[in-house]
């Protein structure tokens, strides 16, 4: 196995063990029947259901032999940019501004921007997540400075 094809079936591994690790931690658990559910039943079955689909993409990633490709450094550099820039506006200048910023500078990762719909979604997803967090979960957090 060459090291490409060991990194490329890294991710099911890891999904696979986690599978494997939460069906064993909720196996601990009284399990019941599918009509009385007791407490280990969703973490076994969850868990399950991790191992199957890690199962699908072992396969998918032994099926596909991609040749090497350079690793994508803009994505990674504006996602951590995006969460750092989150951690500096929040406190300063309120929910919206540091959304905003955030989700702007993520979505540089992507390579094609369309101006007007991505405005929209950042205005959309801002919104959203100040009713979730700041209004429904109670986050105690001003929506500007």
């Amino acid at each position: 196995m060459t090291r490409t094809e060991f990194f490329n079936l890294l991710p099911a591994l890891m999904l696979a063990l986690l599978g494997i690790v939460v069906s064993i931690v909720g196996s601990g658990y009284d399990t019941g029947t599918l009509t009385a559910m007791g407490p280990g039943f969703m973490p076994v079955a969850l868990g399950m259901v991790l191992l199957v689909i890690a199962l699908g993409l072992g396969a998918g990633a032994i099926r596909e032999a991609a040749p090497e490709k350079p690793l994508p450094i803009r994505p990674f550099v504006c996602a951590a940019a995006s969460i750092i820039l989150w951690a500096l506006l929040a406190d300063t200048t309120g929910f919206f501004p540091a959304a905003l910023g955030q989700l702007l500078l993520a979505n540089f990762a992507l390579p094609h921007h369309n101006w007007r719909l991505l405005a929209f979604k950042c205005i959309g997803l801002s919104i959203g997540a100040y009713l979730l967090f700041v209004t429904v979960l109670g986050l105690p957090m001003p929506a500007f400075g």
